[in-house]
């Protein structure tokens, strides 16, 4: 299996003291607005991060009936009457563009990153994917080696509250970081923010390690090939108590 075949985790079982929960990224799996998530298909592999779909490739996604509307006002206005939430009505990548970097490397560095993001979900545009990744507004560069991802300021109005909120948006980078890092080992960290609000959630390699360790602890049928071929296997003595620090560290003590 490549790299990234190995992207789309098998679902760990995480523990949380004596408590099992079947949950690798919870934020992941429902949309506080009832837009229940809908899968991606290969169709979407054939979108650029530039252009909308043809007709052609309409033809190929969940909804048959679906049409395309080049001009972006119509499309918008069609999109939420047909019952795509606002914050993803962008379904066929009409609008949505990366900026020119003219000369920036940082942001030549945030698009590239930005297109290998797009191809794991197998999509031309942040509003393709499923809750809540269509909430993503911007890629850019931080300090050196971050990548700092925007989401739209509905993102804070659909999470209930500010602890659900922070939760999310690290788990959002987790995921993120797992997916890039395995071909930008110039990767430091992503950190997830929403626009104009003080909350950001940031995952690091150190981070990654700590919780893919746990998962592979708890749940004998999880397995990361990137995670073994940085660090192995885990050494026989790996304790539950050490299981639970790491689950902790990253999610915040319960105890």
């Amino acid at each position: 299996m490549n790299r990234r075949a190995a992207i789309t985790l098998t679902a760990a079982a995480v523990l949380t003291g004596t408590a099992a929960a079947a949950v690798v990224v919870p934020a992941l799996a429902a949309d506080p607005a009832g837009h229940a998530p809908a899968s991606t298909t290969t169709a979407q592999a054939a979108l650029s991060s530039t252009n909308a779909l043809s007709p052609e490739q309409a033809d190929l996604l969940d909804d048959p009936q679906v049409t395309v509307h080049n001009d972006p006002d119509t499309a918008r206005a069609a999109a939420i009457a047909a019952g795509r939430p606002e914050a993803a009505w962008d379904k066929d990548c009409v609008t949505w563009n990366l900026p020119e970097p003219e000369g920036d490397d940082k942001q030549a560095w945030a698009n590239e990153l930005a297109r290998t993001w797009l191809e794991t979900h197998e999509a031309g545009c942040p509003d393709a994917i499923v809750f809540p990744h269509y909430y993503v507004e911007s890629f850019t560069q931080g300090a050196p080696g971050e990548l700092v991802v925007t989401l739209d300021d509905q993102a804070a109005r659909d999470y209930a509250t500010t602890a659900s909120e922070q939760t999310g948006l690290k788990n959002m980078a987790l995921e993120n970081f797992r997916a890039l890092f395995a071909d930008h080992r110039d990767l430091k960290e992503v950190t997830y923010t929403v626009d104009g609000r003080d909350l950001s959630g940031t995952v690091d390699q150190e981070a990654w390690r700590k919780i893919t360790a746990h998962w592979l602890w708890a749940d004998p049928d999880f397995s990361d090939e990137l995670y073994t071929e940085i660090y192995g296997d885990l050494p026989a003595d790996f304790s539950s108590a050490l299981a639970i620090d790491y689950y902790e560290d990253f999610h915040g003590s319960s105890r």
